[in-house]
């Protein structure tokens, strides 16, 4: 999924203490990215002639729904930018999949939007987290042989959050030993709610809001954000490298059970297997960590960037409490100026 626009700006709190409000401008954009990305690949391979009307159906479906996606923008801009963006994903897509996969778009036969998953195109059920596909296409032919193939991209219109994990299943799946739900419970407890999350509820709406503006709530939110990141950063130093290493394709993306491409809206398209991140943690002899309030950056061996996870509610103070992976910058910190 995308992460275009950012949050609107509040002057009453600070950013990360209020909701999206630009989330639901969010959604429309990324839904017309994604429809106008999968159009175009369909209009621009074989699956135009695909003869089977139960596909053909299906696109006539997306194609209403993307007209709607654009009409429903909040200006002209936007939707130029957004159909840019597609067409730009699209052809750098099906170049790579030329260059890097052996297939040629003369031989796809579909093209699906899998952003809900992608269990019902490959036959068995995959972790979605690992699975990031937001769409696939089969193909007929592979390096000039015949096949039943599929592969995938996942979609960023720009850079974003590579994942959004909730805070159980992050314990659940790191790998390394975590236990960043039970940080969060003390401090839930500190700030008068009896270890459990605030309502994300939209009927909870108003309370929330008020709640959320409380100083004992904010003090013990920041607090459990910061040592939350220091104790995963504390965990992840502990461990041994391959250790380090899972965790770190975890929470990038980078281990699929199906391949796919990073695909962007600038029109590069990356095989995962390929992408620096992935290819900087396969190469690392050890990784450090750096705090930064509740952001725990992670380096190579070189010092250069892999990654970083923000520990925060997505939907403000002690609501949907998570920990949110984003690629790194793959360079090496700043050094520090001398006074």
């Amino acid at each position: 999924m995308l992460n275009i626009l950012s949050f609107k700006e509040h002057h009453e709190l600070p950013e990360d203490l209020q909701e999206a409000a630009g989330s639901a401008e969010n959604t429309k954009m990324a839904d017309a990215y994604e429809r106008g990305t999968i159009l175009h690949i369909h209009d621009n391979s074989a699956a135009y002639k695909n003869p089977d009307p139960a596909y053909q159906e299906g696109i006539t479906r997306l194609r209403a729904q993307h007209k709607k996606d654009l009409a429903a923008l909040s200006s002209p801009a936007k939707r130029k930018d957004i159909q840019q963006k597609s067409q730009q994903s699209a052809e750098g897509y099906l170049n790579s999949l030329q260059a890097n996969h052996g297939v040629n778009r003369k031989d796809i036969t579909h093209v699906h939007h899998t952003n809900k998953g992608i269990d019902d195109i490959i036959g068995r059920e995959v972790d979605r987290k690992q699975n990031p596909h937001d769409l696939m296409v089969q193909f007929s032919r592979q390096n000039g042989k015949k096949v039943k193939g599929v592969h995938g991209s996942s979609l960023k219109a720009t850079t974003g959050t590579a994942s959004n994990t909730p805070i159980a299943s992050f314990d659940r799946d790191s790998g390394i030993g975590t236990n960043i739900a039970g940080v969060w419970k003390k401090h839930l407890r500190n700030a008068g709610l009896d270890g459990k999350q605030i309502s994300t509820a939209d009927s909870f709406k108003p309370q929330r809001k008020k709640m959320q503006t409380q100083k004992k709530i904010i003090d013990s939110y920041r607090a459990g954000q910061a040592e939350v990141a220091t104790h995963h950063a504390n965990t992840f130093n502990a461990a041994r490298l391959n250790a380090q290493k899972e965790h770190l394709r975890g929470i990038l993306k980078l281990k699929p059970d199906v391949g796919f491409d990073l695909t962007k809206g600038d029109g590069s398209s990356v095989p995962i297997e390929q992408s620096p991140h992935a290819l900087a943690i396969n190469k690392a002899k050890s990784f450090s960590t750096e705090v930064r309030k509740n952001v725990v950056h992670f380096f190579d061996h070189n010092g250069n960037h892999v990654g970083m996870v923000e520990h925060r509610g997505v939907k403000g103070p002690m609501a949907a409490l998570q920990a949110n992976g984003k690629l790194g910058t793959l360079k090496p910190p700043r050094a520090a100026k001398k006074g």
